[in-house]
């Protein structure tokens, strides 16, 4: 039986792509990321012809970020596809290496960072933000916010904040906070 790439998928279950997708799978490096960052995305066009890839747009996650696996994920969990990424020369024998020596840990719930300037989101009303760091140099760690931003002044843990947190606002440039008490 196949593994299947989900569109959204939760602790309880996962969804399906929305129906009648008309879309492409492409493998993407986003400028100024290093290569480890690379990742499939799809792009959702109005007709089932390549020359329509230009005009479409990417799919969107129901929190609004880009749909996509990262190669980390897809070399570890969907071998054949990885290996026509591999035979397509989009993956360089020097990654392969690095991607392979990588220890196998399911990240489809967790951020991935793979550089000091990658933007995360802090949600508030978590106890928890876990952070999953990816370098060809350092391997794989991850780096869990617990507790971060809760008040344990009194009885047990509160969180009395709710909102987000972004750590990069791409029109100002500078990091930005919205907090509702």
């Amino acid at each position: 039986m196949g593994k299947t790439l989900h569109y959204d998928k939760t602790k309880t279950k996962a969804s399906p792509f929305p129906p009648d997708t008309k879309a492409f799978l492409y493998y993407s490096i986003s400028p100024g990321k290093p290569r480890i960052a690379g990742e499939l995305r799809l792009r959702v066009t109005s007709i089932n012809d390549s020359a329509s890839f230009e005009s479409g747009s990417d799919v969107l996650r129901p929190d609004g970020r880009s749909w996509s696996r990262s190669i980390y994920y897809v070399s570890k969990y969907f071998p054949p596809l990885y290996q026509r990424l591999k035979e397509d020369g989009l993956i360089p024998d020097d990654l392969h290496k690095v991607l392979a020596a990588l220890p196998s840990k399911l990240l489809l719930d967790r951020q991935v960072l793979y550089t000091l300037n990658d933007t995360f989101i802090v949600d508030f009303s978590h106890n928890q933000t876990t952070l999953t760091i990816i370098t060809e140099r350092g391997g794989l760690q991850t780096l869990q916010l617990r507790k971060t931003f809760t008040d344990s002044r009194g009885r047990g843990c509160l969180r009395p904040y709710t909102g987000a947190y972004t750590n990069k606002s791409p029109s100002l440039g500078t990091p930005i906070l919205i907090m509702n008490l």
